[in-house]
């Protein structure tokens, strides 16, 4: 479900982006609106991608935690995955003729699993909100 939010995100930026953009030079002129925004919503995207292993690892270090039985710390757990996942891109880069491709495949994919993995904490947290707002105390009449 994560992967899935992540790729319509993904999907989503370059159009919203663009709208922002657009936006933003209606409002702001050229420069503000346009060269101001425009690296800003790179930058964030960027930040976004550099630091999207980050939080896969941590879902996956998390996970393989869990599996073994132990508790950890989410650092531990984050080191574990994060590492994984780059020990795994590095690995798969040397194979001859599909390594290339392979290891290419290995970042968008946890940029997806991150942003969907986000989305989706959110809305389940959002959601646990309304349940226990919804489900509080009544005051009596």
């Amino acid at each position: 479900e994560a992967s899935l939010y992540g790729v319509l995100i993904a999907a989503a930026l370059i159009p919203v982006s663009g709208a922002l953009i657009f936006i933003g030079v209606l409002f702001w002129g050229w420069f503000v609106g346009g060269v101001v925004v425009t690296a800003f919503l790179f930058g964030l995207i960027g930040l976004a991608w550099v630091f999207s292993p980050l939080v896969t690892g941590l879902w996956l270090g998390r996970w393989l935690f869990r599996v073994a039985h132990t508790s950890r710390s989410d650092f531990y757990a984050m080191l574990l995955g994060s590492g994984l996942i780059i020990l795994t891109a590095r690995l798969l880069s040397i194979i001859p003729c599909l390594g290339g491709i392979v290891s290419w495949l290995v970042y968008p994919l946890s940029f997806s699993l991150a942003i969907g993995g986000i989305v989706l904490a959110r809305r389940v947290a959002h959601e646990q909100a309304l349940e226990a707002v919804s489900s509080g105390p009544t005051a009596a009449a």
